[in-house]
């Protein structure tokens, strides 16, 4: 099975309704998890060197995106997080290489688990996590009125 079709099934699996927002697709992803996902904007400085960043505590897991890009960036940032959640990824070494402002700032609490960052560094997990945040997107977009190309012309 190649990484798309490995990231459909991820996708169908949370049985998301076309047309799903942000909201449905974040509570879908917290049931697969077990966890409550939350989601937090953060300003560009904040996450300078990533565009998204999952951090898992004990009782919940916390996704950070940068406010100040443009919404659709952002949701696919988020759903890139999201695909780590739902591939059950291990950490990358994340909080080697990131400013940790970001969660420094945030309340959390308790010991992180596991790190997963949106970069520009290329592997397996992080091409698996961007096919889920294209199929996501597919989610997004299925319930609108107009084809694909029209959303974005």
């Amino acid at each position: 099975m190649n990484t798309q079709q490995k990231a459909e099934r991820l996708v169908e699996s949370l049985e998301c309704p076309p047309g799903a927002g942000i909201a449905d697709i974040r509570e879908r992803v917290s049931q697969v998890h077990q966890k409550d996902v939350v989601l937090h904007p953060t300003s560009d400085s904040e996450l300078r060197d990533i565009t998204g960043l999952w951090v898992e505590m004990e009782h919940a897991s916390h996704v950070f995106y940068r406010a100040d890009d443009p919404e659709i960036y952002q949701a696919h940032s988020i759903f890139h997080e999201f695909g780590h959640i739902i591939a059950d990824h291990t950490t990358c070494g994340v909080l080697d290489f990131i400013d940790s402002t970001a969660i420094g700032s945030a309340s959390l609490g308790g010991q992180i688990q596991r790190a997963r960052a949106r970069g520009f560094r290329h592997n397996d997990d992080e091409d698996l996590a961007e096919e889920i945040a294209y199929a996501l997107s597919r989610v997004v977009i299925a319930g609108t009125k107009s084809n694909v190309r029209a959303v974005f012309e």
